[in-house]
Parts: C-alpha cells; structure tokens; sequence
C-alpha cells in the first residue's frame, strides 16, 4: 500500500514536498525536483524558505537551479503526520503559462480600454442583439454612458438612415453571422449627427460552429469625411477653372486664327472691288473677270474656313450628320489622290498605292472625303517642292487602313500631344497659312466611323498617318 502510494506521488505532474515544523526539507517528488533544477536527495535537509500555513494556497516564485530562473508556482499547503511529528505537505503546479495568459490578457483588456477606437462585443443569444461591453472610447464617440450602452441593442449605431444599403449590409451580417464592413451616418447622444466606419466580425465557439458573440469596432471618420467632402469640392472647382481656362484659351485662338486668316482674303476682296470701281471702265473684259474671279476664289475661301468652324463645332457638340454607305474605297481614294495631282503636278508628286482589287467600307463620302483632303493638303502644304506624298490603301485583319506620308517638316513632340486641339497650330509652321482646324476635323470624321488614326513624325523628316476604319468586302491578293 506505502509503495503504490509513494508511486503515484512520484509519478504526480504536480511537485509534492514534505517540509518539517522546522522548515527543513523531508521529502521531494522528481516534479517538485525539476521546478528547482536539482535532484531530489540535493533538496532534502535543505531549507524550504517559504512561510506554509495549512489549508492555505498561495503563489510563489522559485529559483532554478543553474539557469537563474523564476518559476512562478501556486503552492498548496496541508497539515500532515510524518515520521518523528507534524510536518507540512505542499503540493507545487508550475502556473508560469497562466501567468503569462494572464498577463497578456490584462494587456489586452488595456489595449481595448485604451484605444480610441470604439470596441464594443454584442451577444446572439438574445435576438434584440444587445451590447454587453462597451470600451471607454464608445462612450466618448457616442455620447452614450456605458451603463446605457449595455442596454442598447447594437443596431441603433445604424438606424438613422435604415434605407441606406450600407446598413442593410450590417444587419444582414447580424443575421447571416458574417462579417461586414460599412461606413454609416449615425447619431450622437445629443442628437448631432456624425460618420463612423463599422467593422462587425463574428465569433464562434471553440469547435467553430455555434455562433456566440459578435465583436465590433467603430471608427469616428467624420473628419475624414469632411476632408474628402472638401477635396472633392476643391477637385471639381479645379476642373471646372481648368476647363474654363481652356474655353478662354480656345475663344483665344478661335479670335486670333479668325482675325488672321480673314484679313488677307478680305484684303484681296476690297483690292478687287476698289479695282473694279475705279478702273472698271477703262478695264478690258479679261482684266474684269480677273477681279470678279479674285473675289470669287476669296469668297470661296471665306466659306471654307466657316465651314471648318462649323463642321468642328457640330462635332463637339454631337450634332454632325452622318449618311453612311457601302463605298468601293480603292476608286473613291484613288479620285481624291487624282484630284490633288492636278492641282498640283508642277510641285509634288502624289503617288497611290493598294495591295487589293476590291476593298470597301461603310464611309460617309462627304465627311471622309474632307478628312483626307484636309490630310493631303497639310502633306502639301507642309512638304518642300518636288518632294513625293504616299498615299496607301490596304486590308489588314479585317480593317482597312489608309496611310498618308510626306517628306515634310515633321511634328515636334510638344505639338504632338496637342495635334487635335481646335485652332492649335505647330511651332515651327512659321508663315504657312491655316486655321488649325484640319487634323481636328479629321479625328472627329474617323471617329464618326469607328475607326482610329495613329500618327508618327520626325522633325524635319516628315509625317504619317495611319487611318483605320471598318470593312465589310476584301478582294484580291494582299
């Protein structure tokens, strides 16, 4: 019977120690040995050290042997019968993970009371949702003594605006036991309103089944939204000033560009008039129809240039016809391209090419047919006698694709990124005339047809232009 009783002391997870009236050591179980760091027969005789008390549980700190270490201890006492008298038996449990929990969980409870967000936990048992904690920081963000918190079922965070799809989603969270995020209008104790983010999580329990509790966090992000309220305004003043800048700078262009290009056309028209009136009689019949054809060639121009103005201004504004129709583009290109040639065989040579025999497209004749002349023309315009303009038709993955390449002056890369700008015209243009309407009238035209124009310039190499646009019909090698 002694020798089953002395194994399962010496078998006990917990330290047994027999300490006499006298504080001396008596007897030690190898788990009470190794809390000390020594061997049981080094412990008996020694000094115990720690007053005991029968009946009485108490926590200690032990030395180890060797390392210096404090084990904390919870030491319980009973009297006993020894040997030669009465004597103390004092059961040892190593609480240093406890301790430890413990410790972490007060820095924890710390943390919560401490932390300015708001924390409060809501139970599930009861369908009404009520708070049963509230941190420090709920108070002073709502308003709400704590004792009134922890009446209050968690959802009148969110009943000011019940509509609102943010608080639906928090309250089907309640319900689903998910979690959930929204940032809400809510109220204050005092009736002033205020912005909160809410971060809802449930808890389950420790086989992650049963729901139990949700903990939720609040976030006072009133100034926040304030900020950004304001940032908004401050962006919208911002582009609403920019986009009148613009317009200023625009009508600016729009005023000089109107009063450049009309002054020397109705120069010439005066000229011709004052011609006719003061010389008209002593004029022979071909020097007459040379002013009448003067004032024609300008009046033409005049109606040019409005109709430039007007076709842009319709285009911003969305109002521009178009009058598609299926269009054999290899003959309607190849006309423009011959057209050009005539007028201008004496200083450039405009060369037309198509890898195709049939190609065509849904185009409006009359907008296509004024971007490609207004293309051409600045290929010209822009490019030194005797120099050569390509103009390319061909079929590519189910598109055709136009290009147009001159040997001209080229685009610098400032002017590049305003290329489409109403009225904008290049640096290095210098005296040749134009409006700074063309390529503008070009991008709305392919545009208007779905299709996409790139552009590639050196300057003092020349440019080109790639137009593609849809295609229904291709025929012919490629």
């Amino acid at each position: 019977m002694l020798n089953t009783l002395l194994t399962i002391i010496n078998r006990n997870a917990d330290g047994i120690l027999v300490v006499d009236e006298d504080g001396v050591i008596r007897f030690v179980n190898p788990a009470a040995a190794a809390l000390f760091g020594q061997q049981p027969r080094d412990l008996v005789g020694e000094f115990f050290g720690f007053p005991l008390i029968g009946g009485e549980t108490a926590e200690i700190n032990l030395l180890t042997h060797g390392t210096g270490e404090l084990v904390a201890v919870e030491m319980r006492v009973v009297e006993i019968d020894w040997v030669d008298g009465r004597a103390y038996l004092a059961s040892l449990r190593d609480i240093s993970e406890r301790r430890q929990a413990q410790a972490d969980i007060a820095l924890r409870n710390r943390l919560i009371e401490a932390s300015g967000s708001g924390i409060f936990i809501t139970s599930v048992e009861d369908d009404a949702r009520p708070m049963i904690y509230a941190n420090p920081a709920m108070t002073a963000i709502t308003g709400f003594g704590t004792s009134d918190l922890l009446a209050m079922d968690c959802r009148f965070l969110w009943q000011c605006n019940p509509d609102d799809a943010q608080n639906q989603a928090l309250d089907r969270a309640l319900l689903d036991g998910s979690p959930a995020s929204a940032a809400i209008e809510c109220e204050r104790a005092n009736g002033a309103s205020y912005w909160a983010e809410v971060h809802l999580t449930p808890i389950r329990d420790q086989g992650n089944r049963q729901l139990t509790h949700f903990i939720g966090v609040l976030h006072d992000i009133t100034d926040r939204m304030y900020l950004d309220a304001e940032r908004i305004e401050r962006e919208r003043i911002s582009v609403a000033l920019e986009k009148e800048r613009e317009l200023r700078a625009l009508k600016d262009r729009f005023l000089t560009m109107m009063s450049h290009e009309l002054r020397t056309p109705l120069a010439l028209i005066r000229l011709a008039h004052d011609m006719l009136r003061q010389y008209g009689d002593k004029a022979s019949e071909e020097e007459r129809l040379q002013y009448l054809d003067s004032i024609r060639t300008q009046v033409e121009h005049l109606t040019d240039i409005l109709g430039d103005v007007m076709t842009v201004s319709r285009g911003d504004s969305g109002e521009a016809e178009f009058s598609p129709e299926i269009v054999d583009l290899i003959t309607y290109c190849r006309d423009i391209v011959e057209q050009f040639q005539i007028s201008y065989i004496k200083t450039h040579v405009i060369a037309f090419k198509c890898n195709r025999s049939v190609i065509k497209a849904p185009v409006d004749r009359k907008l296509l047919r004024r971007a490609l002349t207004n293309l051409l023309s600045n290929a010209i315009k822009y490019s030194p006698d005797g120099s050569m303009v390509r103009f390319t038709l061909a079929a590519l993955d189910g598109e055709a694709v136009i290009t147009i390449q001159d040997q001209g002056i080229g685009i610098t890369d400032e002017d590049m990124e305003r290329l489409f700008e109403p009225f904008h015209r290049g640096r290095n243009v210098e005296t040749v005339p134009g409006t700074g309407l063309g390529l503008t009238i070009v991008q709305q035209a392919v545009r208007a047809h779905g299709g996409t124009i790139a552009v590639e310039s050196k300057v003092g190499k020349g440019t080109t232009f790639k137009l593609t646009l849809p295609m229904v019909e291709v025929r012919g090698r490629g």
